[in-house]
């Protein structure tokens, strides 16, 4: 199965929404729901949806039909948003062909704002809040499948493509700061050669790769300083610097201080 037939008319009943830890290896366990289940990952992985294997990169969403067995392959453990829904009844007239995998792209964003608020309305009507969170949710949630079929069949330009690649990249260089994917790997990963890749990442971002991922690193590096304790060298360690050194010398590059000046600042205002 490619697609989920869902009615265009349908209002989606929602039994779980949330962000929850995933940490499976191995395509161990499998899971079998009676629901629909959306999902919209933070990690790469591999996935299996009936034994079809598909590569998740960050940013990406699945939907797993009811009765169908997903197994999963984290490298690391990460954190992704679900949504286990079904339809309250077969309402006549149109239906959807929902995209059982659809790639990250610009609409990564909003969706993440729409499952956030899907999350909290279905939580304040579990616990008993009044019928219209429910309501809330289940609009919200049919919104946000509706918007999912649109970016399936909206055809893309060869520039959106790649830009859409570009964010791919980036959004998984973010989920791995300490032991970042190569260039290589990151190219394989959204379908680029790395000389198209790294001419897109610039296009997009106006730097290159390795520019972007000194710069969130330090940006890191800025809040863990402002809002812990750890050693620098710890720090240092953490996003993936090769030894202290080299962190204070990209720190104090980027921001004119080192870092042990820029924390007892950061303690005085």
């Amino acid at each position: 199965m490619m697609s989920l037939h869902w009615p265009l008319a349908a209002l989606p009943d929602i039994s779980r929404a949330g962000r929850f830890l995933h940490e499976d290896r191995d395509f161990s366990p499998g899971y079998r729901c009676a629901t629909h289940a959306l999902h919209l990952y933070d990690y790469a992985a591999d996935m299996e949806l009936d034994g079809r294997r598909l590569r998740l990169s960050p940013g990406d969403a699945t939907l797993t039909p009811a009765g169908s067995e997903a197994r999963y392959h984290l490298e690391e453990s990460g954190y992704h948003w679900c949504i286990h829904f079904r339809s309250l009844d077969r309402p006549a007239g149109p239906q959807l062909d929902l995209p059982l995998h659809l790639a990250a792209g610009a609409w990564r964003t909003r969706a993440i704002e729409s499952m956030a608020r899907i999350g909290q309305w279905t939580s304040d009507a579990q616990r008993g809040l009044g019928p219209l969170a429910a309501a809330l949710a289940a609009a919200a949630l049919q919104e946000l499948l509706l918007s999912l079929a649109w970016e399936a069949q909206r055809p893309a330009s060869r520039q959106v493509r790649a830009a859409v690649a570009a964010e791919a990249a980036a959004a998984m260089l973010d989920a791995a700061l300490a032991d970042p994917p190569s260039m290589t790997v990151l190219a394989q990963r959204v379908a680029l050669s790395p000389t198209h890749l790294a001419r897109a990442f610039r296009a997009r971002y106006g730097v290159t790769a390795a520019r972007y991922l000194l710069g969130r690193r330090i940006e890191e590096a800025v809040h863990l300083l402002s809002t812990t304790d750890l050693a620098v060298g710890r720090i240092a360690r953490r996003l993936g610097f090769a030894d202290v050194q080299h962190f204070n010398k990209q720190f104090r590059r980027s921001l004119g201080c080192a870092p042990s000046d820029f924390r007892r600042d950061a303690g005085q205002q």
